[in-house]
């Protein structure tokens, strides 16, 4: 049985806790300050959904002083509950697909916003930010690919590890108590895996249990009297830096020489990233042949097979919706967009484009299950009158590569993303 031992954990906590400003290239640095605000951006732009407005209702029966982007005040890890709810709200927020496929910045970013105290200057919050992008996007690179069973994967449970890093750091924890919160989160971490509506990816319970953890290591939970070393439990890792091999994954292994933050993609469509590709094919079809979309009688969408069960035609709630090829599909083709506007609650059931997501077909094309993961490959189709044109498909195969810098190439001496 593998041994527990925290030594690589020892090693992260002490690089977050050592992190500082000047630490950070300039191009990690106008990444981070990007990244924050997208994220404040999405999260008061989520603010109005259900999903918020329930998750600041829950948190306001814990009273405390830190802000609700919904309204009123709460206490730090229901507050960090509620905030990233809201930052996750409207699939806006941004994502890192080596770094596990997580979605960094609404649990970090949420985390960092409860539990900074007065006084935090901005750089102090980005550099305590980019830990936790580091430590979190590193999390989720080990748990990636999946669980075999799938029990967990999301952001939830990576992104817990990185809330509670930046939420040290901001409370001034030494290293061996930034160690001790990030092995207090990786044990109350939620085990997410994917829930629709509202629940997604557990990102709201995943930013509470990172503050949650950031207080009881500064209270001194998980401390041991001076001088003692217990014998560790066999065959329980601490946190996933500490089962055997960890520190041989190539993003784990670049700590504090690389910086993962600086790799993230935003969102261009208010969605599941798996529909992009399609949402900007569409688009673009539409305008180069110069068509509208009461001309389509048809689109098939062709995928692979993780993206098959994006096909609901008639979603029923805003959650649903963002995981719906037809329902954004049909949003591009009669509005030209498919953003905050128009993948909202108010637009559930509308007529028109109900009408045309019944006409939009996904299916499998298993030689696109094999795209490495920065690609959300497709094809797709559009089918038109007959009387007026030959049907036209698109080429072959089209796939949107994610926004990062250059490969490995945001070190202390990287150039700009």
């Amino acid at each position: 049985m593998p041994q527990n031992s925290p030594d690589f954990s020892r090693r992260v906590g002490s690089w977050a806790s050592h992190l500082r400003w000047h630490d950070l290239p300039e191009p990690v640095r106008d990444r981070a300050a990007d990244a924050l605000r997208d994220t404040v951006a999405v999260m008061f732009g989520g603010a109005g959904t259900t999903a918020a407005r329930l998750g600041a209702a829950y948190a306001r029966t814990g009273p405390g002083g830190v802000p609700l982007a919904a309204g009123g005040s709460a206490a730090p890890d229901r507050a960090a509950f509620a905030n990233a709810t809201a930052a996750t709200a409207l699939d806006f927020e941004d994502g890192h697909y080596l770094g596990g496929g997580i979605h960094p910045g609404s649990i970090v970013v949420a985390a960092g916003l409860a539990a900074a105290p007065a006084g935090t200057t901005v750089r102090d919050f980005l550099t305590a930010q980019v830990a936790g992008y580091e430590v979190g996007l590193r999390a989720g690179a080990l748990l990636w690919p999946r669980h075999s069973g799938d029990w967990y994967h999301c952001t939830g449970t990576a992104g817990s590890l990185g809330a509670a890093a930046t939420a040290a750091r901001l409370r001034g924890l030494d290293g061996e108590a930034v160690t001790r919160a990030l092995v207090l989160a990786w044990q109350h971490a939620p085990m997410a895996t994917f829930a629709l509506p509202m629940a997604k990816e557990s990102i709201g319970w995943g930013a509470s249990v990172g503050v949650a953890a950031a207080e009881l290591a500064r209270a001194g939970y998980l401390a041991l009297p001076a001088g003692y070393t217990p014998p560790a439990p066999p065959g329980f890792a601490a946190t996933p830096f500490d089962v055997p091999g960890a520190e041989k994954n190539e993003i784990v292994a670049s700590l504090g020489e690389e910086f993962e933050a600086g790799r993230t993609y935003f969102k261009a469509y208010a969605c599941c990233r798996y529909i992009h590709a399609a949402a900007h094919g569409l688009g673009t079809l539409m305008d180069r042949l110069g068509i509208g979309a009461g001309e389509i009688e048809e689109i098939e969408v062709r995928t692979h097979a993780g993206a098959l069960f994006l096909s609901e035609q008639d979603p029923r709630t805003l959650e649903h919706a963002q995981y719906s090829f037809p329902h954004v599909l049909a949003a591009v083709a009669l509005e030209g967009a498919a953003g905050a506007r128009q993948i909202n609650e108010d637009r559930l059931g509308d007529p028109s484009r109900a009408a045309l997501a019944r006409r939009v077909r996904v299916t499998h094309a298993p030689d696109l299950d094999d795209a490495p993961p920065p690609l959300t490959p497709l094809m797709y189709g559009y089918v038109p009158p007959a009387a007026r044109r030959p049907p036209i498909c698109s080429p072959r195969r089209r796939a949107t590569p994610v926004p990062r810098c250059p490969p490995r190439g945001c070190g202390p001496s990287g150039s700009r993303p």
